[in-house]
This record gives structure tokens, sequence and C-alpha cells, in this order.
């Protein structure tokens, strides 16, 4: 977008993978694994599994058997989940969706999106 680009703004429930301004565990390590920038498409992905995994070990742990019914249930469950920085604060799944998110800007010549604002959480 270049120049024309400078200032738009939009919400982001992921933390970027440039992002440093914060503790963020995971995130450490994707770039461990990965160190070329990885979209935010890429940490969707890292994050679905997290939370397929947890849904799962939950569905497992309660003598339940691993379908979607019982697997939607689990993930519906999940309240305060770690992300390990993906998200910027601990995620609670309502309506199979997670209602956080920030308010980033694109500073052109950083060749970035910018933190707008905190981390904003719906489910309050």
């Amino acid at each position: 977008m270049g120049e024309a680009g400078d200032g738009f703004m939009g919400v982001m429930p992921y933390r970027y993978y440039y992002d440093t301004s914060a503790k963020a565990p995971m995130l450490e390590k994707i770039r461990a694994m990965r160190p070329e920038y990885q979209s935010t498409a890429y940490t969707q992905g890292f994050l679905t599994a997290m939370l397929f995994t947890e849904a799962a070990k939950r569905t497992l742990d309660a003598g339940k058997p691993l379908d979607g019914k019982n697997l939607k249930a689990a993930l519906n469950s999940i309240k305060d989940f770690d992300t390990g920085g993906l998200i910027g604060v601990p995620i609670t799944i309502k309506g199979n969706s997670i209602p956080v998110g920030r308010v980033y800007r694109a500073d052109m010549k950083a060749q970035k999106m910018v933190a707008a604002s905190d981390w904003i959480s719906l489910d309050k």
C-alpha cells in the first residue's frame, strides 16, 4: 500500500510475529522454529491446533468419545486459557468464538502494524 496505507487501522486478535512489546513464550518458540516472518494466518493455525488439543484433552479426560458434540462442548468450556502470548490476554471461548482483539495502526515507514490500543475483551 505504500505511503497511502500509513495510519490504516484495523482489529487483529493475534499478536504480530515481530511484536516483542510483551512476554510471548509461544511466539518466541515459533520465531525459533521459523526465523522468517510468519503471517497472522500462521498464528491462527497454530492457535487452532492448541485449542483443538486442549478440547481433545478435556474430552478424553471426561471419558467421552472424541466426536463433534463433545469436542464443541469441551471447546466452549475453555476459560482464561493462556495462549503463550499469541493473544495478549487469557482467552475464554464463548459461542465458538474468541471475543478478543486489539487495534493496530499501519506504520509504513517501519513496515509494521503497531498497537494502537490495549487488548479489548468483549466477554466481560
